[in-house]
């Protein structure tokens, strides 16, 4: 066993990620992502589909042996939007019992989801006003903030709490990965008009989560270096993350790896994370948009 690991599997409604770091370091280890579709068909009657418990039944056992071979035993589960939903959850959680005895999993509200990713995005960027954008599959958490060093402390001035998850959009605007969806810019719409309550401005705009700064780099996104943070070392601008967003638009989901190979699976939605960005930082008319590597799991090391 090896006590300086500690493992965070965070059960999304696309994908379930492990994450496992170094507690002396804070550096991480391994990180992989499985597919599960917790999330598919979910707003139409409520219910974790078969196919999904199957691929979530081979994604833990998948994260059992990469456990095993790393001598990692300190885990944690939590989990989001997909199980803040789920009718039979239950069925997840005796899954994971059937992999992980003992273990349970904390279902997090989507307010201290959001609260998470800033509390560790914050620490970044030191005594000035931040807005940090966490776009997971099922739910987006937007909130405005700033961390103080001197204090050792976060503040939150603003929260907003969205459900444009890119997954969900993708089920309603591209069900059909073959094909390049006509009905894509009525996203936008729905979009603008669930972000009608994000009334505040900011330059500073941190998005994520988990790979956002390695897809924007092998997108090859123009990146700009003048202003580094902490572990953030560049940001890009709406106008570059538009260009981005046609780009992607011109092949059909399941032909866009080209754009970011290491990612899978992500890339058939990030026409959708895109729009829930660009939309973001209009609305804010922020000039400075990180991406970051982050996620709401650094938070529970």
């Amino acid at each position: 066993m090896d006590n300086k690991l500690k493992a965070i599997i965070d059960l999304g409604s696309l994908k379930a990620k492990m994450t496992v770091f170094d507690t002396q370091t804070f550096d991480v280890v391994l990180q992989k992502s499985y597919l599960t579709l917790l999330g598919k068909s979910m707003s139409e009657d409520g219910l974790i589909i078969e196919e999904a418990f199957s691929r979530l039944n081979e994604a833990l056992l998948n994260i059992k042996n990469e456990l095993e071979n790393l001598g990692c035993e300190d885990l944690k589960f939590i989990a989001t939007e997909s199980l803040r939903l789920a009718k039979n959850k239950e069925e997840v959680f005796k899954l994971v019992e059937k992999y992980f005895s003992g273990q349970t999993v904390t279902i997090l509200d989507q307010s201290l989801e959001g609260e998470m990713f800033f509390r560790v995005v914050s620490r970044c960027f030191i005594d000035q006003p931040i807005v940090t954008m966490d776009v997971g599959g099922g739910s987006v958490q937007i909130l405005l903030g700033s961390f103080n060093g001197k204090q050792d402390q976060h503040l939150i001035d603003n929260k907003y709490l969205y459900k444009t998850g890119t997954y969900k959009l993708q089920q309603k605007y591209s069900p059909d990965n073959s094909i390049i969806s006509h009905d894509f810019e009525k996203v936008f719409f729905d979009i603008h008009e669930e972000f009608r309550s994000l009334n505040v401005t900011n330059d500073v705009l941190v998005f994520g989560s988990t790979c956002m700064q390695d897809f924007l780099e092998e997108a090859g996104v123009a990146l700009y270096n003048d202003r580094p943070a902490k572990k953030h070392p560049s940001y890009t601008t709406v106008s570059d993350l538009k260009k981005l967003l046609t780009d992607i638009r011109q092949y059909p989901p399941d032909s866009r790896n080209h754009f970011y190979p290491r990612g899978e699976y992500f890339i058939y939605g990030a026409d959708y994370l895109l729009a829930n960005v660009i939309e973001a930082a209009e609305s804010l008319n922020a000039k400075y948009i990180y991406p970051t590597n982050m996620n709401s799991s650094y938070g529970f090391i």
